[in-house]
């Protein structure tokens, strides 16, 4: 939870929070799990005993006046509570009786915060459970301290916060989100590739600007992070990519950090390639935050995590650094592009996945254009009796000389549209082929719309009929 964001969400969400009838004080961890599944605002107060396992002191926000994480004496059930008035908190380990009152605001936040607690009895700092990151589970660990190992298998922002910083865990297959403010932790890119043991806050979701999240550990200082193994010297020096069929997704996931060497093809969507392997296999790579992509028909060797879209096995987190080879020959010709090309029947039912990284031409219709921005942009060309859509991501200068209505023909790169999905996904996502355009010689205008469009001819007539009522009017 983020600890900067929750204090502001308190005081915001205090006016909008109903007051009718109060309902009966809640006084077991139980009774305030059922309040809090109705979503419907209202408030009510709490008496809980129970044992502090966290207790923090309030942070540089005025509004924060500290908050504590309380378990009930069987530690079967958690509640974070926050505190809005009094001066001290109860330590970690104490036996307290706390009161105060839990509430959902209008916007179906869920809030506690504690107006006061007797100390029933003193005891000692819990310590953190250890738990292997991929034996996490989302329940039974929810708002518990626990210490885990992985390695970080990416950094990068948080795109909807910019304060925090996300470092990403990974072991065994599994992954799992720190979120770390970038004014107490700074920048640690340095750790890509570190293996860390990491104490924390775990909890199932966040609050915030996002509603709905994955799983996610909150460290609560850098002191929190713990570096058990550095980065290696060379980060490439890894085990190649394995060349093996019908590995299922999760066993992909669970292999370690895979290198690939090969010619790059195409580039698309600012952190996306397409590379050729000397022996033909073409992995798709993905780069990590903040890589500037290759130049088209460089040669390099990448390093990153695999990943698959069921149709290959792909890299994430892609680091790269060019390998020579002296100056790379280019014989491809390009083929004709037809529906035949992304399909091995006339029904258009079963995809050919083949058509992934051939070089094609093409000729047709400007249909529509991408949105201004947009970050794949892609326009729609007719090819009689179908159409497929031209990414213009290496070359999106190219899209201002370009109208609908406009003939063109284009040399690029077949892309089979295949997300990478969750490990339990058992169906490919496909979402059908584009054509990559690699670089502004692919594009050959070959003729532009007649100047009487409709649209132009509706405009004139209409300043025409508004002429000739302007002159009635007179």
């Amino acid at each position: 939870m983020r600890t900067l964001i929750v204090p502001a969400l308190i005081f915001a969400l205090l006016p909008f929070v109903s007051h009718g009838e109060e309902e009966a004080t809640l006084r077991s961890f139980q009774e305030i799990e059922t309040f809090l599944t109705d979503a419907t605002p209202r408030r009510t107060d709490f008496a809980l005993t129970g044992r502090v396992i966290s207790s923090f002191q309030p942070s540089t926000s005025p509004t924060d006046k500290g908050r504590i994480i309380l378990a009930d004496l069987d530690a079967e059930s958690r509640a974070e509570i926050h505190l809005l008035a009094g001066e001290t908190l109860p330590a970690a380990g104490d036996t307290v009786k706390a009161k105060g009152v839990v509430f959902i605001g209008k916007q179906n936040e869920p809030l506690m915060m504690m107006s006061g607690f007797e100390l029933l009895a003193k005891g000692e700092c819990p310590e953190p459970t250890d738990v292997r990151l991929s034996e996490i589970n989302a329940s039974r660990h929810h708002l518990m301290t626990i210490r885990t190992e992985g390695t970080v298998f990416d950094v990068l922002p948080d795109e909807a916060d910019r304060r925090y910083q996300i470092v990403i865990l990974k072991d065994e297959g599994r992954t799992l989100s720190m979120p770390l403010p970038i004014d107490q932790f700074g920048d640690r890119s340095e750790l890509i590739d570190a293996r860390l043991r990491v104490t924390g806050i775990f909890r199932r979701s966040v609050t915030g600007v996002r509603k709905f999240s994955r799983p996610n550990l909150q460290p609560q200082s850098p002191a929190d992070l713990e570096v058990l193994a550095a980065p290696p010297d060379d980060p490439f020096a890894v085990q190649p990519l394995e060349k093996r069929l019908y590995l299922s997704s999760e066993e992909i996931a669970r292999m370690s950090k895979r290198a690939t060497t090969g010619r790059i093809l195409a580039t698309w969507s600012g952190n996306r390639a397409m590379l050729r392997e000397d022996d033909g296999r073409i992995v798709n790579l993905r780069f990590a935050n903040g890589v500037e992509l290759p130049p088209c028909d460089a040669t390099i060797v990448a390093a990153g995590h695999p990943e698959t879209d069921l149709f290959r096995i792909n890299l994430t987190a892609v680091r790269w650094q060019s390998v020579d080879r002296g100056a790379a020959t280019d014989d491809e010709t390009a083929e004709p592009c037809t529906a035949a090309t992304f399909w091995r029947d006339d029904r258009r039912e079963i995809i050919n996945d083949e058509a992934h990284g051939k070089l094609l031409a093409v000729r047709g219709t400007v249909r529509t254009l991408p949105l201004p921005g947009a970050r794949d942009p892609r326009l729609v060309l007719d090819i009689g009796a179908f159409s497929v859509p031209v990414d213009f991501s290496a070359t999106p200068s190219q899209l201002e000389d370009i109208e609908p209505g406009c003939r063109l023909e284009i040399t690029g790169r077949g892309l089979l549209l295949a997300a990478a999905g969750p490990q339990s996904d058992d169906l490919p996502l496909a979402q059908g082929f584009a054509i990559v355009v690699r670089s502004p010689a692919d594009i050959r205008i070959l003729s532009r719309p007649p100047w009487w469009t409709p649209l132009r001819l509706t405009i004139v007539i209409s300043l025409l009929v508004m002429a000739l009522v302007a002159v009635y009017v007179w």
